[in-house]
């Protein structure tokens, strides 16, 4: 039955070898995306930002200022998924209820869907699989499976005739074991799905197909499984989108220099106070004396960091010099950019523990409602939500799909 269906694959011309991982480009430069946005959500801003090199230590090893990172980016993407998922999903059938009820207890779908928004607030899209087996291989029976996989293992074949469709989808992951370097590959057809395994040249270029007995862990895979379903056992979900593109668009996309500048403000605010703990002290001439036998001042100028000034100037020295750092402009910058974050993200100043300021501002027109604990339920507002997805599999069920980005907030 297999060779038949191998047969079968290659007259259709569906299973198109790759030579490289990522298979495109375009690809590539989504895979780098992603990993940027994740370092921006887990706060990791200095590996991002090409600011940073400004703070690092420079050839003779000295840190030149410490570089401070408020990570906004990472709010926005909690908030979003508390907004979603503070609360269990409630999803209902005409008919069967009682077995829904126990597919989504046993995948602990609200945690699932929590940890899913999470991540396609950041990285622009996630991806369902659902699958008939074991969760773990120590598990007594096979049940139903709803699991994540990684937007960076999915790679679509887009419906020609619709840009926001799929006629099929490749799932594919690397895997070492040992000093061997392989990529397993899931192809999803409708009604089917085709398993591949093939060997790693290189960290991007494929090799020889080998057969999946190859591995111990995938010996009990068929090549070719037959679903029973006729449509794909995966679900892609963007974050929101436009209508000219497959791929969803990540909420960090246009505040990248926001929260550059953000980080940097607070960075430089850092360094004017850490200059106004330490001034300098003023001292009238004749003051610090030169010994040609210690070869050293009678005064530690070293340890002082003093300096000297013209007779004129002496009247009431020794002093600390000190400067009017401006630091009034310092916060007002940063309230703007706080505001102009939440405008930009259409977040609610509130939502995230900003608080109303006088004057108006982007907290002017909210209601004033403290954010609830992560993770505790509370109504999430019609205005933040994913959509049905238009690969919804049938009518009479209330699913998941593309969440809108409108205002989050209570």
């Amino acid at each position: 039955m297999e060779s038949a269906a191998r047969r079968e694959c290659e007259e259709e011309n569906c299973m198109e070898k790759w030579t490289h991982f990522p298979p495109t480009d375009e690809d590539g430069e989504r895979l780098k995306t992603y990993s940027v946005f994740r370092k921006l959500m887990l706060g990791r801003h200095g590996e991002v930002y090409e600011a940073i090199k400004h703070y690092l230590p420079d050839g003779t090893g000295i840190r030149h200022l410490a570089y401070v990172a408020t990570n906004f980016a990472g709010i926005i993407s909690k908030l979003s998924a508390d907004l979603l998922f503070g609360e269990a999903p409630m999803i209902t059938v005409e008919k069967g209820q009682e077995a829904l009820d126990e597919i989504i207890r046993e995948n602990d779908l609200q945690t699932l869907c929590h940890t899913m928004a999470l991540s396609a607030s950041y990285r622009g899209d996630c991806v369902f699989k659902a699958r008939y087996g074991k969760a773990r291989n120590w598990d007594g029976s096979p049940r139903p499976i709803i699991e994540a996989v990684p937007s960076a293992y999915f790679f679509p074949e887009v419906d020609p005739n619709n840009i926001m469709g799929m006629t099929e989808a490749v799932i594919a992951w690397p895997r070492q074991v040992g000093s061997e370097l392989y990529l397993r590959r899931e192809i999803h057809q409708p009604g089917r799905i085709i398993n591949e395994l093939y060997r790693l040249d290189s960290e991007n270029t494929l090799g020889a197909q080998v057969p999946l007995s190859y591995l111990e862990e995938y010996a009990g895979i068929s090549e070719y499984e037959e679903t029973g379903f006729p449509g794909l056992l995966v679900e892609y979900i963007p974050n929101w989108r436009l209508d000219d593109c497959f791929w969803g668009i990540s909420d960090y996309f246009d505040i990248l220099s926001l929260q550059e500048e953000l980080n940097n403000r607070i960075t430089k605010i850092r360094r004017i106070l850490d200059r106004h703990s330490e001034p300098k002290l003023l001292l009238p001439p004749g003051i610090m004396q030169y010994d040609e036998r210690l070869q050293r001042w009678y005064v530690e100028k070293e340890d002082l960091e003093a300096m000297e000034v013209d007779p004129e100037q002496a009247g009431d020295l020794p002093k600390y010099l000190t400067w009017e750092a401006q630091l009034a402009a310092c916060f007002s910058e940063i309230d703007k950019l706080l505001d102009l974050l939440c405008m930009v993200t259409e977040t609610a100043p509130v939502a995230i523990g900003i608080p109303n300021r006088d004057g108006g501002g982007a907290g002017s027109g909210v209601r004033r409602r403290p954010r609830p604990a992560r993770g505790s339920p509370f109504s999430r507002p019609s205005s933040c939500r994913w959509h049905p997805s238009p690969f919804s599999p049938r009518p009479g069920t209330r699913g998941f799909g593309s969440r809108s980005r409108r205002n989050r907030g209570p």
